[in-house]
Parts: structure tokens; sequence; C-alpha cells
């Protein structure tokens, strides 16, 4: 199994003399997701720090409020903040999977290129995914969607229940004054909750399950959106708890980034994201190594073809060995390239698999009992 440690060692080893593009990179992503937020915020006509900022002037408007008075002033911003925040979703949603997810994969694609050629990728990966293959990503996010949508549903429809029963409640301290708690409140208000809780755990068990399709996509647009999500979900069986493993190692650095955060404008954040983008591309690499000599996948179907020997043996010096090893199925052996790394030339890919892979694939090729959840 792959270690922390070892594709952390993986992610600087390929940052070397990559490492500002990657930087540049993910400050244009910032700075567009930034400008889609601000849009949101002023189509939704809503500021939520304006209604949190009126709620506390008008309580200290009052110089005597009873325990009821103060009750009744939070249910009426509560709902007003529930219903300004079922629009404000609905309309991050939307773009989320017309504009964001396409930056997304364009990033991933990035970070996984940057592991496997020899020179930097250019920034021109940043908006590529907006051409021609748009269509093919629109329709893998939006599969991904809909079945996290269905996952969902027992925390949408306790949160509806959640909501309809607080604006009850915030109606009647505006029309009446008073709020009138029923046992059913209570009851509705409780069971919300534990269903909501009791779901989060399968919804973040889906998340994992699915966290490998952007980087099938970025690898080929036109894998396929069904044959993606089941791809991904092979990929991760058994890989989820290391994966939840390798995020929270993040936490020590995520600390110090925050407490830098003002300093530096949020520039240490984005510094972060780009070593843990790294890092999860060489997850992504790993995993995929071993799908690929396990027979999950063919690498045809990622994206690559097989090169003839004439391309690369300027590149190689063992060029009569890697000549006689054609048949190799590692990726990064020269005998392979992927045409969707760049919309550029062509870049020498590495020759060898990271120390990550073959972990990987030592620890994980022999597994008979590899079944689909």
């Amino acid at each position: 199994m792959w270690q922390n440690k070892t594709l952390k060692k993986d992610a600087k080893f390929h940052l070397r003399g990559s490492f500002s593009i990657g930087l540049l990179l993910l400050l244009v992503v910032a700075a567009v997701t930034f400008l889609i937020n601000f849009l949101v915020g002023i189509l939704s006509g809503f500021s939520i720090s304006d209604e949190i900022l009126q709620f506390i002037n008008e309580i200290n408007n009052y110089q005597y409020l009873d325990d009821e008075e103060i009750i009744v002033m939070g249910f009426v911003f509560f709902s007003k903040f529930l219903r300004y925040s079922i629009i404000l979703g609905v309309i991050t949603l939307i773009l989320d999977i017309f504009l964001l997810q396409p930056f997304d994969i364009s990033v991933k694609n990035w970070f996984v290129r940057n592991r496997e050629v020899a020179n930097a990728p250019g920034l021109d990966m940043t908006f590529k995914h907006f051409g021609a293959n748009y269509k093919e990503v629109f329709l893998g996010n939006l599969w991904k969607q809909l079945w996290m949508f269905i996952w969902a549903l027992p925390s949408i429809v306790s949160g509806i229940a959640a909501t309809l029963i607080t604006i009850d409640l915030g109606n009647q301290a505006i029309n009446n004054d008073v709020i009138e708690i029923t046992v059913l409140h209570v009851s509705v208000l409780s069971v919300a909750t534990i269903v909501s809780v009791i779901n989060a755990f399968f919804i973040i068990n889906r998340k994992l399950a699915y966290l490998m399709q952007p980087y099938i996509l970025a690898d080929n647009p036109k894998f396929g959106y069904r044959k993606s999500l089941k791809l991904s979900k092979k990929m991760m069986k058994n890989n989820k708890w290391h994966t939840i493993g390798l995020g929270l190692s993040f936490i020590g650095w995520g600390i110090l980034a925050a407490l830098l955060a003002r300093i530096t404008l949020g520039l240490s954040v984005v510094v972060l994201s780009v070593y843990i983008n790294q890092t999860f591309a060489e997850l992504y690499g790993a995993i995929r190594y071993t799908a690929v000599n396990r027979g999950d996948v063919a690498l045809e179907e990622l994206g690559f073809i097989k090169q003839d020997a004439d391309d690369y043996k300027d590149s190689y010096s063992n060029y009569e060995e890697n000549k006689k090893q054609s048949e190799n199925l590692n990726p990064y052996d020269p005998d392979w390239k992927n045409p969707y790394a760049s919309s550029g030339s062509e870049r020498a890919p590495q020759a060898e698999p990271s120390e990550s892979d073959r972990r990987q694939l030592d620890n994980d090729i022999d597994n008979s009992n590899y079944d689909e959840n």
C-alpha cells in the first residue's frame, strides 16, 4: 500500500522547476472562483454578513430584552437566512457544474501531467476543458452530481422538513410576536438532525468513492461519464481510509497557512494548495498504476497511445532496453504518451514509475478479492 510520506516525497520531487507555474495556475483559478462567487453574491441580493450585523444591531438597540424576545428575533433572522441560503445554493450549484468543475479538471490535468513529463506543462491548460472536451467534462460532472444528490436525499428531505418548521416558527414570531413550540416541532427537528448526521457518513463515503473521476476525465475526457465513475469506485476500493489519512496529514500545514494568510494576503493558502494538489496527483498515479496492471483499465482507454521507438530514441540513453519493453504497461515508459497532456508539443515522459507506484503495485497487484462497492 502506498504511504503518505512517499507520495509527499514524490510531490516535492515533481514540483522542482515547476512550482511557480503551478502557483500561477492556482492563482488564476482562485481569481476566477472569487469573481464567480462575487457575482453570485450580487445576483442573490443578499449578504449574510449584513444580516448578521443587522441582527446584532437590533439586539443592541434594546436595553431590556427577555429571553423570549431574543428567541423571536433569532427565529426571524434564521428564517430569512434559510430562504436566501436555498436560492444561493441553487445558483452556486449551477455555476459549479457549468464553470468551476471544468477548471477543477484542468487543474488536476496539469498536476498529473506535471508528474509524467520532463518539462513543466504550460498555463494553457487552465482553460483546456472549455473547448472541444467541454461536453464530456460537463456530462461527467453532471453524472457524478446526480449520484451525490441521490445519496444526499435523506439529508435534503430532513433539511426541507427542518426548514419548514423553522419558517413556521419565524412566521409566528413576525405575525404574533410569540412562538408556540409544539411536540411536532421538536420531534421533526430531532429526527431531521439524527438523519442528517447519519447520512453525512454515507455522503463522505461516496465523495471518496468518486474522488478519482475528475483525474480519469483529465487523462481522457472521452473515457465516458458512466465508465469514469465506475472506474473511480474500483480504484478507491480499499483506499478510502488511507486517503482520509493523507488529507488529515496536512492539518498542521493548513493551520500554519491560515495563520499566515493575513500577512501574506492569502498567498500562503495557495502555496499549500500547490503542494496538496501535487500530492493527490501522486495518489492518483499510484492507484492508476495498480489499476492498469490489475487489468481494471487499459492505458489506451486512459488516452495513452503507443509510440514508435524512433520517437524517443534520442531522449533516452537506454534506447535498446526500452525498445525491448514494448509491451510494458507502465504509463511512464517511453513507449507511451498521452495526447491530452498538452495542446502544444509532446514532451518525453518519465522512463520509470515513482516510488509510490512501485509500492502500490507490489502490495496490491495480487489482491484477488477486489470487488466493486
